[in-house]
């Protein structure tokens, strides 16, 4: 799958699809999820439009905030 010249790999549509999830069941945006996790609101934006990958780090944090895998 490709979006604009950008090819997303298994991971990437996987960490889409539940990052939009997480949001769903936590009932708030990406705005207030970016500031949850002391991230940019663009940051956020990038990752759930597939143009940034999360690091271990900010993967690691959202896991142990909000009891994720």
């Amino acid at each position: 799958m490709s979006n604009r010249g950008i090819e997303f790999t298994s991971f990437d549509e996987e960490f889409r699809q539940r990052l939009a999830q997480l949001l769903g069941v936590l009932g708030i945006s990406q705005n207030e999820f970016a500031r949850g996790m002391g991230a940019s609101s663009a940051f956020v934006s990038n990752m759930a439009r597939g143009l940034k990958k999360p690091g271990t780090e900010f993967l690691t944090r959202v896991a142990m905030q909000h009891g994720v895998s």
